[in-house]
């Protein structure tokens, strides 16, 4: 096996220990609506922190926003404690796939360091899973059958309808049970040329269909 081809499949023994790369991938989110509330109190304690020390409004109110700023912080620490523990379960068992792009930001396709949002089509088991060329060969049949299926959740994400998911594809459509599209942020970083080539480009991910999460790694 060449030296490409290892570090094609460097992660595909589960339990994997996370390296550096990893870890920093399985750093939680923070979530909205923390994020909101913390920029919100913050923006509002700032104001009216003004119009007191103007003498145009009591100091005492601009403890509510305040609070309004903690607890945002608060929420937002813990959905990124619970957002992290999931993540490094995914990227410690979570399965490696190889995934086919089915469309991605354009400026993708050129050299640079700015991440890029694709959807991308993978199985999540079988032989297939780590099969580039049958990966692709099926991504094919996945975008023409996807021309009739605009409805579907799936489809939407190949066209771009549904900018967010992790979508199954029904079984009856390639006689899979574990096939997908994903919306998958990928990183130039990580790619051979630093950029995708212009027609069937392949990418490592680990998924984990359970939890809806995949990453380019």
């Amino acid at each position: 096996m060449s030296d490409a081809e290892n570090q094609r499949l460097e992660y595909v023994t589960t339990p994997r220990t996370l390296d550096e790369e990893l870890k920093r991938k399985a750093r939680g989110d923070r979530g909205c609506l923390g994020d909101a509330l913390s920029a919100v109190g913050a923006f509002v304690a700032f104001g009216l922190g003004l119009t007191a020390s103007l003498g145009m409004t009591p100091m005492g109110w601009a403890l509510v926003p305040v609070g309004v700023l903690i607890a945002g912080f608060v929420i937002g620490t813990r959905s990124q404690s619970r957002s992290g523990k999931l993540r490094t379960k995914a990227l410690e068992q979570g399965p490696l796939a190889l995934g086919a792009v089915l469309r991605a930001e354009d400026y993708l396709y050129s050299e640079g360091k700015r991440a890029g949002r694709a959807a991308v089509f993978f199985f999540a088991s079988g032989s297939e899973r780590l099969d580039a060329q049958e990966t692709t060969s099926q991504a094919r049949r996945v975008l023409q059958i996807a021309t009739s299926r605009m409805e579907e959740p799936w489809a939407r994400l190949i066209s771009g309808a549904q900018p967010f998911g992790f979508e199954a594809v029904p079984p009856e459509v390639l006689g899979h049970e574990d096939a997908y599209v994903a919306d998958v942020v990928i990183y130039p970083g990580l790619l051979d040329e630093g950029a995708l080539p212009q027609s069937e480009a392949s990418i490592r991910v680990i998924v984990s269909p359970t939890e809806g999460f995949v990453e380019h790694v």
